[in-house]
């Protein structure tokens, strides 16, 4: 539960007690958090440059790169279908695929003249057109990812799964080089960053989730009251939200509303205003995202005094009461990047959880990184909730994150009053 809430699922509404006793519609939705977020959430714009095909008349690579996955897929089956020749067009991936038509032309064209039958079309029973898709779909697919009645019914979840998975292995954008004008994903520090708060907000439930960060993020101001009402349940008054598209003028009434929320709740973001937030800058989203997740972190379990000198010196001591040396000044401490002190800290909180013969030295990269990942691996699993961080995080010190991976171990291991 706590590795798939470090990769972002949002699993709020289930329970570990619900999946020890097999509850069928628990279970099932923490799947589906999982393989959504592996085998869907990767589809965007940043990460596959040939997508930049998808762009329509007038529109930016910046608005592009805000479409989230779903979206995404919807405007690639309608691209496959246009590029096919046909009019029908879907606008969602349920009522709109139910009667299977979208499917028989968008698998016939993706077959590349393999199958090239639409005679199911003249079928009028749906369920036995539905089953056409399915046999059809295992000729290009390799195995079946639906059933009839998945498509019949108009299943989301489903018919969202089905649909990645054509485009996971026909995506048919033609020159599949194109696009270098685009934006990578590297693993700099930045970007791990990005990721880390990335996962963080859709961890919380954001809708829908965000799939990248970039200067619009928080523009309409949604997204940070969302967040700002998940940190502080019952702070925001959707009285006073426009929800459905709201044009620019409420979009700065929502920024400040937001920012006004952060002064409430003493987040410090000084000289900020609502129509800076709404005019997009990525630098400035990034700093108002840091600071609300920094509050979230700092103010669990009700705490509204923790500071990260606290936390230091509460790992200080807890590791000092087990008769270990190893101690740290604050999260920019070079040592912490062996680990070592991260796995003191785990065995002081859970006496003989740590297999220690999995420790290195910790003295080449390679040594740091393994003991990194399993501390990670390790806090996990003694129950610590919020660990976003990756082991680069650690080796290279960024102390934003490692202040939050020893806030979460706090979280659960530190003092409850």
């Amino acid at each position: 539960m706590n590795s798939a809430r470090g990769l972002g699922c949002d699993v709020s509404r289930i329970s570990v007690s619900s999946v020890l006793r097999g509850n069928q519609d628990k279970v099932t939705e923490l799947l589906w958090a999982i393989v959504n977020k592996g085998e869907i959430s990767y589809i965007n714009a940043a990460r596959m440059p040939f997508l930049n095909a998808l762009l329509r008349q007038g529109e930016t690579m910046e608005e592009l790169l805000s479409l989230s996955s779903n979206q995404l897929l919807l405007r690639w089956f309608n691209y496959q279908l246009q590029q096919a020749g046909v009019g029908k067009r879907v606008n969602n991936l349920s009522s709109d695929v139910f009667d299977s038509e979208g499917y028989i032309y968008l698998i016939n064209h993706l077959s590349n003249g393999k199958l090239n039958d639409l005679s199911a079309l003249q079928n009028s029973d749906i369920s036995a057109r539905a089953q056409t898709v399915v046999n059809n779909s295992m000729s290009i697919l390799p195995g079946q990812f639906i059933t009839a009645n998945g498509i019949a019914s108009g299943h989301e979840a489903l018919n969202t799964f089905f649909v990645s998975q054509l485009f996971r292995h026909y995506p048919n954008m033609g020159n599949m080089q194109q696009g270098n004008n685009m934006p990578v994903i590297t693993n700099s520090t930045p970007e791990r960053e990005k990721r880390a708060f990335l996962n963080w907000m859709n961890s919380l439930g954001i809708e829908p989730q965000v799939t990248s960060l970039g200067k619009n993020t928080l523009s309409d101001g949604l997204v940070l009251l969302q967040l700002l009402d998940k940190v502080q349940p019952g702070i925001v008054n959707w009285s006073k939200v426009h929800r459905n598209n709201p044009s620019k003028f409420q979009q700065v009434e929502h920024c400040n509303y937001g920012l006004e929320l952060c002064g409430q709740l003493r987040i410090s973001l000084v000289n900020i205003s609502g129509a800076e937030l709404q005019s997009g800058s990525e630098k400035l989203s990034l700093a108002v995202i840091w600071q609300v997740m920094r509050y979230h972190v700092l103010h669990f379990a009700g705490r509204q005094s923790l500071s990260e000198e606290s936390i230091v010196k509460w790992a200080n001591e807890k590791v000092s009461s087990t008769g270990r040396t190893l101690s740290i000044l604050d999260f920019k401490d070079k040592s912490i990047s062996t680990s070592h002190f991260i796995i003191d800290l785990l065995t002081a909180c859970r006496p003989g959880s740590i297999d220690y013969t999995k420790i290195t030295m910790g003295k080449s990269i390679d040594q740091k990184l393994q003991n990194a990942s399993y501390a990670i691996s390790c806090a996990r699993k003694l129950g610590c909730p919020s660990v976003f961080l990756l082991p680069e995080d650690i080796v290279e010190v960024n102390p934003n994150l490692i202040m939050t991976f020893f806030a979460s171990i706090m979280s659960v291991y530190g003092p409850k009053n």
